[in-house]
């Protein structure tokens, strides 16, 4: 926290009457930590378990030697694990570690994290997130067609696929069985967890019914992955 205020002194000095001085006080809190916000992005569920971040906790100046378990911690909610990091303490820090709970099912989920030394009323507050998602993600995962003016064919659409999964990584995608007016373009690997691609429709796609499902595999994994396909009006 930090407070300013002016403050004015009067002089005999025939030259400087007046002085005006500017007083800044700043009150240290008693932690600090890194990183200010622990975020772990998008995450599948089956990577819950494992997923952790260090939380360095600092002791201000003129703090004394704690034990991390001494640290008082306080949540609003049971999403998020916090626990002593193993090692030994230093003399100024303590390291916590925060996970996830592996029961959490599909959402996003956020929490403060409260932080007090023992016997102090003063506290500081770390913000919590994680939004848990399908292992794998077509982005966009629905799309509105639309036709090529000079051709009256309905036009390509591009897609991302996003694999969250430590393994195994996507392979080459392909429709599945019974899919018919599409055909699939595979644009090759983008690293190690993004594949691109697109679809492209045939004249006949123009009989489909107005809301269609295509449905996508990937080798080495025969789960389907839906995209809503929408025809104009």
């Amino acid at each position: 926290m930090e407070k300013s205020l002016s403050v004015r002194v009067q002089t005999n000095d025939p030259q400087s009457r007046e002085v005006c001085c500017a007083v800044l006080a700043r009150c240290a809190a008693p932690l600090t930590t890194s990183p200010a916000r622990v975020d772990f992005g998008s995450l599948p569920p089956e990577r819950l378990a494992e997923a952790s971040q260090a939380l360095r906790v600092t002791l201000a100046t003129g703090q004394p030697q704690i034990a991390v378990e001494r640290i008082e911690t306080r949540q609003t909610s049971d999403a998020f694990v916090v626990r002593a990091r193993p090692g030994l303490p230093s003399a100024n820090f303590v390291s916590l570690l925060v996970g996830i709970s592996p029961a959490l099912e599909r959402g996003e989920y956020s929490d403060q994290l409260e932080l007090r030394l023992p016997g102090s009323t003063a506290s500081i507050r770390v913000a919590l997130h994680v939004q848990v998602s399908a292992g794998v993600s077509i982005i966009p995962s629905a799309v509105r067609l639309q036709k090529d003016e000079r051709t009256g064919q309905f036009r390509p659409v591009r897609f991302l696929a996003i694999d969250r999964r430590h393994k195994p990584r996507l392979g080459r995608i392909r429709l599945a069985a019974g899919q018919r007016a599409v055909r699939i373009e595979d644009g090759g690997a983008l690293g190690a967890e993004r594949r691109r691609f697109r679809l492209v429709f045939d004249q006949e796609a123009g009989e489909w019914s107005d809301e269609t499902l295509v449905q996508l595999v990937f080798d080495g994994d025969e789960t389907r992955y839906a995209i809503k396909v929408t025809k104009p009006n």
